[in-house]
């Protein structure tokens, strides 16, 4: 009953009985969770879902002072730890069990690799739903878990090293393989907490196999066999644990790589890309190139989610918004543009530039947008009117760097004429810092606000002190211009890139 009720209760979404009872392996599911029908939904037509009908359910059950030895001497609170290892228990063993290859007993001939071979939407039918729910959440279980028992992880060990192919296989048929890259990433996370090398590392080659491949495995399910083994590295864990795999399909003689490399994607973008910028989140990345396209990709698949089309000339920079609904682009046509991204619709063009908008920046708070020109100004714009709040003035040479500090007190940005300057929003105060030999071409603050890092083509960085605007270090060794510099999140290490 216990376990039943757990099932019931930790589920990521409601399932039929058929599912439940297959999932839990109690052919009696019906029969004991049928006590609890004045508080759980139990569906009499195939299909339905058997689900609590209010929330107040769950809330007592997993409640040790509710649901407490006293009050219900016979049944003790539900601990949520232990439901979702349970349930991911029974998802992993649910899968060892039904996973292989080719699971919907397709032809050989339509098992080939094949250049405009695409999945058979009828396929999804012959997928189990205890399955399908088991394939796409058993690592969100998983990732709730607080102890990992030999059980669990002989479990896991032979999903990995027997079921792991064939897994991504059916998330392919069910058009979910972006679960599948997501899950991956967070169980890599899990396993390297619980200390269990050996299979983080295995995890993380089957990640940089799915992403390489992605885009030919979310066409048809079969190329994780046919094309993805032909093509990753030689010594990578994926191909010496799949060996039987690799060997059904073509082998090249020269030319793979031995380990994978360093980049995890290579995202086409078919023009010179001036101007790239992560999401809050890290799921997207938002970038503008010499076409006069934004673009909006996704991080898991590699693959275009938007194209931006209106700036009429290079657009030179791009920043999300801190809640990542929005993104600013600059452009050589003058014109700062705020995008919705959901529907890739401009929300407003904030027109004032007399050339063009070399930088942009968001203030935390995504009420304000700084602009940087070749204009030799700096504007500031209110986000929800698309109005010019101030105009700095004073640099001899076009502004090409802004950032605003974390608190959205101060703006920095820098220029060619070799200064740094530094605006009080608040106060309007404004401070000019010396001492770079040439343009500078980035700047950024510090978490607290406190210092600000500035790179130059005098191929120096600079650290300055924003209440003295003094230089606190000067760091050289660099050989070339210093084009982008950042601060670590505790602001005790700065990286710059030339």
């Amino acid at each position: 009953m216990r376990d039943l009720l757990s099932v019931a209760i930790f589920l990521r979404k409601p399932l039929p009985m058929e599912a439940i009872t297959s999932l839990s392996l109690e052919q009696n599911a019906h029969s004991y969770l049928s006590g609890l029908t004045s508080v759980i939904h139990i569906p009499n037509q195939p299909g339905a879902v058997v689900a609590p009908f209010h929330a107040s359910f769950p809330d007592f059950i997993t409640n040790p002072d509710r649901c407490s030895p006293k009050r219900c001497p016979l049944f003790r609170s539900l601990v949520a730890s232990e439901g979702h290892e349970l349930i991911a228990l029974k998802c992993l063993k649910l899968m060892n069990q039904s996973l292989k290859y080719n699971i919907c007993d397709m032809p050989k001939e339509l098992t080939v690799s094949r250049r405009e071979r695409a999945n058979s939407p009828e396929n999804v039918g012959k997928i189990s739903e205890a399955l399908k729910y088991s394939c796409i959440y058993w690592a969100d279980h998983l990732a709730e878990v607080k102890d990992f028992d030999t059980v669990l992880i002989d479990t896991l060990r032979v999903f990995l090293h027997e079921h792991l192919l064939h897994w991504i296989e059916c998330l392919s048929i069910l058009n979910e393989l972006q679960t599948g890259v997501k899950s991956l990433g967070g169980i890599v996370t899990v396993l390297l907490a619980f200390k269990l090398h050996n299979l983080h590392l295995l995890v993380h080659d089957a990640r940089r196999c799915l992403h390489m491949n992605f885009e030919a495995v979310q066409k048809h399910c079969m190329e994780i066999y046919e094309s993805a083994l032909v093509w990753i590295p030689q010594n990578s864990l994926i191909r010496k644990t799949y060996t039987a795999d690799v060997s059904r399909v073509p082998r090249v003689i020269v030319g793979l790589s031995d380990l994978w490399g360093s980049v995890e994607l290579i995202m086409q973008n078919g023009s010179d890309v001036e101007s790239v910028a992560f999401s809050q989140d890290g799921s997207r990345v938002v970038s503008g190139s010499d076409d006069k396209i934004v673009r909006i990709w996704n991080v898991m698949t590699g693959g275009v989610e938007a194209e931006l089309k209106g700036h009429t000339a290079r657009v030179m920079s791009v920043a999300f918004s801190q809640d990542g609904s929005q993104v600013f682009s600059g452009s050589e046509d003058n014109m700062v543009r705020i995008w919705n991204v959901m529907t890739g619709e401009v929300e407003a063009e904030l027109k004032g530039h007399r050339d063009s908008v070399i930088s942009v920046a968001f203030s935390q708070d995504g009420s304000r947008v700084a602009s940087g020109s070749d204009d030799r100004t700096v504007r500031i714009w209110n986000v929800t009117t698309g109005k010019v709040e101030a105009e700095l003035k004073g640099h001899t040479s076009k502004v090409v760097s802004v950032a605003f500090s974390q608190d959205g007190s101060r703006i920095v940005y820098g220029s060619f004429d070799k200064t740094v300057r530094i605006w009080n929003v608040t106060t309007g105060a404004e401070a000019e810092l010396k001492g770079h030999t040439s343009a500078v071409l980035c700047v950024a603050f510090s978490q607290d606000g406190g210092q600000v890092v500035s790179g130059s083509a005098d191929k120096t960085v600079r650290i300055w002190n924003v209440m003295t605007g003094k230089v606190e270090a000067e760091l050289k060794g660099h050989t070339h211009w210093v084009t982008s510099v950042a601060f670590s999140q505790d602001s005790s290490r700065v990286v710059h890139i030339c």
